[in-house]
């Protein structure tokens, strides 16, 4: 899943990369905002040659906020009718706390899942583009929950479903809680881990570990054995 934030400018040759994701097993793009927006011209045609939906430029000003609708909890695992998101103040051109130009969707095609609310305008929607689901939200600042949701209906891997800051590569897995308490970290394979700051095992050849944490504490686990993070750390 490839996530978006700020295309508000995407080159020819940038739009070339895009393209190949199509085919490089992509299941899932989410487009924020106003993607391709800015081509000769503040124009929503560009942005329909960037992201294969169909997008409207409203020339008005909002507070940029999403309400949730039946088809959003119905399409996003984990996600509720009713649940809200966005910002006050961001972005081009912003006064009193509202936010221009506005780009709703404008795609028959697509389901809405979500509505920019004071427009009655789809503010969420998604839509398969050559075969992968793409996503725009009006509003930026995507919620953990909806990345989350859109992340597990595109198969993503989830390592852990709280709010931590969670980092991981081939050797370490990296969090940072905001708060305290346990939360179960579930890998896609077997593996081992080794505390790297506290110079422990954690655990040996697991699927999922209950971590019991402080709050505002990081913490680095080498995925592995003891005596492999004592080789390679010489």
């Amino acid at each position: 899943m490839y996530v978006f934030l700020d295309a508000f400018h995407v080159t020819d040759a940038q739009k070339k990369s895009i393209q190949r994701l199509y085919t490089r097993g992509t299941k899932a793009i989410v487009w924020v905002f106003a993607p391709g927006i800015a081509g000769t011209a503040l124009d929503s045609q560009d942005s329909f040659a960037v992201t294969g939906l169909r997008l409207k430029l409203l020339f008005d000003k909002s507070s940029l906020h999403v309400e949730i609708g039946a088809a959003g909890e119905r399409e996003l695992p984990g996600v509720r009718q009713g649940w809200r998101y966005g910002i006050d103040g961001f972005a081009f051109n912003s006064t009193a706390n509202k936010v221009g130009p506005v780009m709703v969707g404008d795609d028959p095609p697509a389901t809405v899942l979500g509505e920019l609310i004071g427009f009655g305008q789809p503010g969420l929607i998604v839509k398969a583009v050559n075969g992968v689901s793409s996503y725009f939200s009006s509003a930026p600042k995507l919620p953990e929950w909806l990345l989350r949701g859109m992340a597990r209906k595109a198969g993503v891997h989830i390592y852990d479903s709280q709010d931590d800051a969670l980092y991981v590569n081939k050797s370490f897995l990296g969090i940072h809680t905001p708060k305290s308490g346990k939360r179960v970290i579930r890998f896609p394979s077997r593996v081992s881990l080794f505390d790297v700051y506290a110079q422990k095992t954690v655990a040996s050849s697991v699927t999922e570990v209950t971590l019991d944490l402080p709050a505002r504490h990081s913490a680095l686990y080498f995925l592995g054995t003891e005596q492999q993070w004592s080789k390679l750390s010489k």
